[in-house]
């Protein structure tokens, strides 16, 4: 009886053998995806890390208007000088004309 069951048990045992296998393997390849997941992540932790150190450094919304309307103020108060100093600006180019013409003259 057992040698008539022996071509279905060899039959069995590779069956079992190559469901082993297989099972072995894909645990093997899950293992690997799982490592190179796991190193993956690490490097996007890392990179996450750089970025919000260097967002903290930067201005917030606030700070942000502040540099904005201090600037317009800025920019206001450079024209006023500008228009203070064009009659100064042509009192020396009188001036100038004067003196080259005086030169001229002597």
């Amino acid at each position: 009886m057992l040698q008539e069951l022996q071509p279905y048990l060899s039959a069995l045992i590779a069956t079992v053998a190559l469901a082993v296998s297989i099972i072995t393997a894909s645990k093997k390849a899950l293992r690997d995806k799982m490592r190179w997941l796991a190193d993956r992540i690490d490097v996007l932790e890392d990179r996450c890390t750089k970025i919000e150190g260097t967002l903290a450094h930067l201005p917030d919304k606030d700070s942000t208007h502040r540099l904005e309307t201090a600037v317009t103020e800025l920019q206001g108060q450079i024209n006023v000088i500008a228009e203070r100093v064009k009659p100064i600006s042509s009192i020396a180019d009188r001036l100038q004309e004067f003196l080259l013409e005086k030169a001229r003259s002597s």
